[in-house]
């Protein structure tokens, strides 16, 4: 007697591993583009065959990413969501289903990797007065990079008449770079800086720095002058008009009339007064051994904004 036995078949799980390299993506990837090898699915059923999709865990990758139902393929699905610098690594689980629903998971860690980007730096608008002094800091430049801890080299390229202006390439603090430049009566009165900033990598941003130039009240100039004077001269006689007294001032066009002298110095005997912006010469006994024998006579000249200057 034979004895025949029949095994039956029955619905196996499908298994599911990881491709042997890594699954990587470049944060510049576009959509569409592969990540890695495909998720390797398999079922040793005859002629059954496998689905993937992304397990109800992976919510926060199925947004960023598809996965092929027929081949295990990922790709990207959203490529504006690529950061390095914000998500690094995502770990999804794919789910692989035979045609009877069996199931098999595998967890598919895809890392996101840098690219370098460009830095940004702001734009700055500034007003400054004409008389600031050279190691004042002006202005210190806003940068701001996606890649962490990278460094930038700023220069000036473009605005900068006469050197005016100085730029730290690694402090990115503007100074001034040469005073006599910076000057409001030379009708300079704003500056439209040009910025490159780059970093490590050659990246590259280009800003503008606008700088206004306030006035300062500048102190006014009496031009030094000798004069002769005999002794024995009357009173009241005017020695210096309003004329011929030499008073310089930048402020207003030169505009001097509104000014005021006074004698400050150099006439102990009181020999001299101010009248307005005339020298006149006071009453008074004349001796032949007058202390005023070449001895300088200090006048200080004074503006209604408040300079003075002695001369």
């Amino acid at each position: 007697t034979t004895l025949t036995i029949e095994v039956n078949d029955i619905n196996d799980a499908p298994s599911a591993k990881l491709p042997k390299s890594a699954l990587t993506v470049y944060e510049d990837a576009a959509n569409g583009d592969k990540v890695g090898k495909p998720i390797i699915g398999d079922d040793e059923d005859v002629d059954d065959a496998v689905k993937y999709e992304w397990n109800s865990n992976s919510e926060d990758a199925s947004s960023v990413f598809d996965i092929s139902s027929s081949s295990g393929q990922i790709t990207v699905k959203n490529g504006t969501l690529l950061d390095h610098e914000g998500i690094e690594k995502y770990s999804p689980v794919v789910l692989v289903t035979d045609k009877k629903g069996l199931t098999a998971t595998v967890k598919a860690p895809i890392t996101v990797l840098d690219v370098n980007e460009s830095p940004e730096v702001q734009e700055t608008s500034i007003t400054i007065s004409e008389d600031v002094s050279s190691d004042s800091i002006l202005v210190t430049l806003s940068i701001s990079d996606p890649d962490k801890g990278d460094s930038h080299t700023c220069r000036i390229i473009s605005g900068n008449s006469d050197n005016a202006f100085s730029l730290d390439s690694s402090s990115h603090s503007l100074t001034i770079g040469n005073e006599s430049a910076v000057n409001f009566e030379s009708g300079i009165t704003a500056y439209s800086l040009r910025v490159k900033c780059t970093d490590v990598q050659g990246e590259e941003h280009t800003t503008s720095v606008e700088i206004s130039v306030e006035d300062a009240n500048e102190a006014p100039l009496i031009q030094s002058q000798i004069i002769d004077l005999t002794e024995n001269s009357v009173a009241n006689i005017i020695l210096v008009d309003q004329k011929n007294i030499g008073i310089e001032d930048e402020d207003y066009g030169g505009e001097v009339s509104n000014h005021t002298l006074q004698i400050i110095g150099g006439d102990p005997a009181n020999i001299f007064r101010v009248d307005g912006q005339n020298i006149l010469i006071n009453a008074r006994e004349w001796g032949s051994n007058s202390s005023l024998n070449d001895k300088p006579v200090v006048i200080n000249s004074r503006s209604n904004h408040g300079g003075a200057e002695h001369a």
